[in-house]
């Protein structure tokens, strides 16, 4: 009995470090917004990137694609991102770069047309908030 009492500081101890670890991470880690287009071609991050927030779209599929036309819309405020010729077949594109952090109600959609092999294509999807800690 006496040794438990001797531990009982050590576990305290331990127990409000872990806490506070946690609370840190979960301040800290402030949510960002994902999403990815339904046929699976294509996926969008809006995260912190220190003091400001940055949008980057990707290509995940591996085909020739050539985009035409590439915009944002931010609660009815829609932007255009479309690339420059030179660089409508790069695998990724930035978008509100050096931007403010989203408002809890904000809602982002992404809308991109693009061509390959099959024809021409058009899809838009939302971005959603993420809380994962990594």
């Amino acid at each position: 009995m006496k040794m438990i009492r001797d531990l009982a500081p050590i576990w305290i101890t331990a127990l409000v470090v872990m806490i506070g670890m946690g609370i840190y991470l979960y301040v800290m880690n402030q949510p960002h917004l994902v999403g990815a287009s339904k046929s699976h071609t294509w996926e969008a991050k809006y995260v912190r990137s220190g003091t400001y927030w940055e949008g980057r779209m990707r290509r995940v599929s591996d085909d020739d694609i050539t985009v035409k036309k590439f915009e944002v819309t931010s609660d009815s405020e829609k932007t255009d991102y479309s690339p420059s010729k030179a660089e409508s077949t790069a695998s990724s594109f930035d978008f509100m770069v050096l931007g403010d952090r989203p408002k809890k109600n904000e809602t982002f959609t992404i809308h991109v047309e693009w061509t390959d092999k099959k024809g021409s294509h058009s899809e838009s999807f939302s971005l959603h908030r993420s809380y994962s800690l990594f």
